[in-house]
């Protein structure tokens, strides 16, 4: 993620469209990512490299996955498969950087990352 904010993003993605860091706010309409009008108030900065991070609120927050993820560890009680199990164990881990990627960066990459790991989740979970 931090290697992706030095960068700016990119020029090209595989679909031969910019994706820079920030070009999926409000304040910059990308038909790609569906921010809607939401907006939080503040803009926070991150570690050495001062990553501007776009919402810190919902970057913050993103640690309860990890927590979802620990509390799949500690429940004796699955139904699946130890490969289910597993694989939820992932998905959970996985949504918390894709979506501090989103909550952070508001790129495309972000948005993306967020957006198919719900749907991983989700999946899994039917």
């Amino acid at each position: 993620m931090i290697n992706y904010f030095k960068s700016n993003g990119t020029d090209h993605d595989y679909m031969n469209r910019t994706d820079f860091w920030g070009g999926c706010t409000p304040d910059t309409p990308n038909t790609r990512c569906d921010v809607g009008d939401y907006k939080e108030d503040t803009v926070s900065y991150f570690g050495d490299e001062k990553m501007i991070i776009y919402e810190p609120c919902n970057y913050a927050s993103n640690v309860a996955y990890y927590h979802s993820a620990t509390r799949v560890c500690d429940y004796p009680d699955w139904t699946g498969t130890e490969d289910q199990i597993k694989g939820q164990k992932r998905a959970f881990a996985t949504l918390a950087m894709g979506s501090a990627m989103w909550h952070g960066s508001h790129t495309y990459v972000g948005y993306s990352f967020d957006n198919n790991m719900i749907a991983v989740i989700s999946y899994l979970a039917h």
